[in-house]
């Protein structure tokens, strides 16, 4: 995968956009393809009111970046899950709120996407306590119905703790199936050890059907994240995995370590 992403910022307007070189299956060369995952324009009406239009992920729950997370990939919003949107910001002092027509994919009709409405609002207690709460109801172009519903938070302590925690409620209603009722859940809590180094322990459940005899996901294990200098960053985690297989659960060990460069 490739990137480049820019924007042109004024008093009022953002007009952002990304180009991606996508290469599809890594076996073969057919379906390589430039696409753009996201563009956008953005316009400030007032101090605290913008708009936005265009292709972005929708703002629901913590919205972290690693999009592999059961808040983003346990429930379908991995990268390449952008659709066509148009949204409201409301930014105050004490509180947000953002309301989110979400459009799906009507540029690629072979895409699986989904259509529907998301609300976030979050209250800011001070700098360092945040409570959220999102819900999303959509449905999908297979005719799958979608609804999303939990709280989230991030909550600091003596600015060096951390905790970072969503739990969503699930609902799929396939159209011709019965509905099933699940959850995910995804807690951080991390510390940093010296300025630009932070140590953290991370904790993931996924259940797609509450009556299911397994969870379909259990993921802990520790991390760290550390920015030597200014633009570098670096980020390594293992987890202990716990996934059903055959009916059974099994486990397996997963981890990474990540490399980034930002001008």
């Amino acid at each position: 995968q490739g990137n480049i992403e820019a924007a042109i910022v004024t008093e009022r307007v953002t007009v952002d956009a990304s180009v991606d070189y996508d290469i599809g299956n890594p076996d073969s060369d057919d379906d390589d393809k430039w696409i753009s995952r996201r563009h956008f324009i953005l316009g400030q009406i007032t101090d605290e009111a913008s708009v936005r239009i265009g292709r972005f992920l929708k703002n629901y729950g913590l919205g972290v970046a690693d999009h592999t997370v059961q808040i983003r990939r346990g429930i379908g919003w991995d990268e390449g899950s952008e659709t066509y949107n148009a949204e409201y910001n409301f930014i105050a002092e004490k509180f947000a709120v953002t309301a989110t027509y979400v459009g799906g994919r009507p540029d690629d009709k072979a895409v699986v996407s989904e259509t529907g409405v998301a609300l976030a609002g979050t209250y800011f207690i001070d700098p360092s306590y945040k409570l959220g709460m999102s819900f999303f109801n959509g449905k999908t172009t297979d005719d799958t119905e979608h609804t999303v519903f939990g709280p989230n938070w991030s909550l600091g302590w003596k600015k060096a703790a951390y905790w970072l925690g969503e739990f969503d409620l699930l609902k799929l209603q396939p159209e011709n199936a019965a509905s099933k009722l699940g959850y995910v859940s995804f807690n951080k809590v991390g510390y940093e050890i010296f300025r630009g180094a932070d140590i953290y322990l991370v904790h993931e459940t996924k259940k797609n059907d509450k009556d299911a005899k397994y969870l379909d996901f259990i993921g802990y294990g520790p991390g760290f994240q550390w920015s030597p200098r200014p633009h570098f960053i670096f980020t390594g985690q293992w987890q202990k995995q716990l996934r059903p297989s055959d009916n059974k659960p099994r486990t397996i060990d997963s981890a990474y370590f990540v490399a980034q460069y930002s001008i």
